[in-house]
């Protein structure tokens, strides 16, 4: 279910708002959610420290995504 809401965001992101690029954030030990956003195209950028907190950033472009190719 998680992987075809952030599907679903995705898409409108992209198709009805015109955005050209996303970003997710997750923590580094958080694999579930660097899962779901690789699943769904995002691509590891780097670790960052943010709010006291180490995280992965992951991000995709408007030209990247793939609005049909997602694997539940």
């Amino acid at each position: 279910m998680a992987t075809e809401a952030l599907h679903a965001s995705l898409r409108y992101a992209f198709e009805e708002l015109g955005l050209e690029r996303l970003v997710g954030l997750a923590h580094t030990e958080n694999a579930a959610s660097r899962r779901l956003m690789e699943k769904n195209g995002l691509v590891f950028q780097d670790t960052t420290r943010l709010w006291n907190m180490d995280l992965v950033k992951y991000a995709i472009n408007r030209v990247d995504f793939q609005s049909d190719d997602v694997h539940y």
